[in-house]
């Protein structure tokens, strides 16, 4: 399949989401130019959008819907660590660095109780966050200032910025996002419910794209004359 396939898909199961076609298309070239570059994506969110956060970092760590070998070289050097090296070859995949800054409880308790929770996020992105990398903020409402201290941040180190948001007025930092996918509804829940699907369909295309890539970088079977 390609982008456009999975595209399409989306649009016919969801065709309200049509609004944002041309958005969910500039984050997946965001996204899949970090796995080229070797940089990472950081992921934050509250509360059931802290849940999205993980669940897409999940999706990037290992295999989504196709098989994910390790690149050759990787194979290699686990093979010259003995039976242990091969036994992982064949069962460890190609993953794209992705960390959900939700996930870290003592690290978001520290900062919270020590500093402040508005800087719960923006202070991992400090230690995290590289110039190349890409945050991805998950906000239905667009207000919550966890959430805008982390995109101001990102953008000082010289990060690209995602925004998944719904269509509420207010949204703080939207200035700095270079792309911002806001979805038809003003409704938390459904917000959320939109969410889903599209990260879903950039998990899918990034990793058809990082497959047929690793198909090329195959070396060839020698052929007889």
């Amino acid at each position: 399949m390609t982008k456009k396939t999975f595209l399409d898909e989306l649009m016919f199961h969801y065709p309200e989401l049509n609004v944002c076609r041309t958005t969910i298309l500039r984050a997946y070239e965001l996204l899949v130019n970090v796995n080229k570059t070797g940089c990472k994506i950081l992921v934050c969110g509250n509360g059931g959008s802290s849940s999205d956060a993980d669940h897409f970092t999940a999706e990037l760590m290992k295999s989504f819907r196709a098989k994910r070998p390790l690149s050759m070289l990787v194979k290699e050097r686990l093979a010259k660590l003995g039976e242990q090296g091969i036994h992982l070859s064949n069962h460890l995949e190609q993953a794209i660095p992705v960390i959900s800054l939700s996930a870290h409880t003592a690290t978001m308790t520290a900062v919270s109780n020590d500093i402040g929770y508005e800087f719960a996020f923006a202070q991992q992105v400090v230690g995290y966050g590289n110039e190349g990398d890409v945050l991805i903020a998950i906000t239905t409402s667009g207000k919550s200032i966890n959430i805008t201290n982390a995109i101001y941040t990102a953008k000082a180190l010289g990060m690209k910025v995602i925004c998944f948001t719904g269509n509420t007025e207010g949204f703080k930092g939207d200035h700095f996002c270079d792309v911002i996918i806001r979805v038809p509804s003003v409704e938390t829940y459904r917000i959320q419910e939109y969410h889903l699907p599209i990260y879903h369909s950039l998990c899918a295309m990034i990793e058809d794209k990082i497959v047929k890539e690793s198909e090329i970088e195959k070396p060839r079977k020698k052929t007889r004359n």
